[in-house]
């Protein structure tokens, strides 16, 4: 049901030009690490939709965070990511993901995953 009201939430959002605020978008830097995913978002839509982002990542050469950031940035709705860095290194990946250029079909996978258009 949350996931749901979080997709109304999206879609009214991007049409009232309202900025959602994105609160740990990159899941503690779960996605670069191995392992399962947090309770919350675990299952087996969270298990297709981590395997597809780590895909694009891949074929895009870079980070599945910078993925995640980049998208956040070239989404259809405003969005504004808190993001934290632990080391200088994850600082540069996050400052990096200003860089990645996501193509149109990496954008239509990435918003099919999470349902927002």
């Amino acid at each position: 049901m949350q996931k749901y009201a979080t997709q109304e939430l999206l879609v009214y959002c991007k049409k009232e030009n309202i900025s959602v605020l994105a609160y740990s978008p990159l899941l503690g830097g779960y996605y670069n690490r191995s392992g399962e995913l947090p309770s919350a978002y675990s299952g087996d839509e969270s298990e297709a939709n981590l395997k597809e982002l780590i895909e694009i990542a891949r074929e895009l050469g870079v980070t599945p965070n910078q993925v995640v950031l980049a998208w956040l940035r070239e989404s259809s709705f405003p969005s504004i990511p808190i993001i934290a860095a632990s080391t200088s290194n994850q600082l540069d990946e996050n400052l990096n993901a200003l860089q990645v250029e996501l193509t149109r079909d990496n954008l239509n996978r990435l918003s099919t995953l999470g349902q927002v258009r």
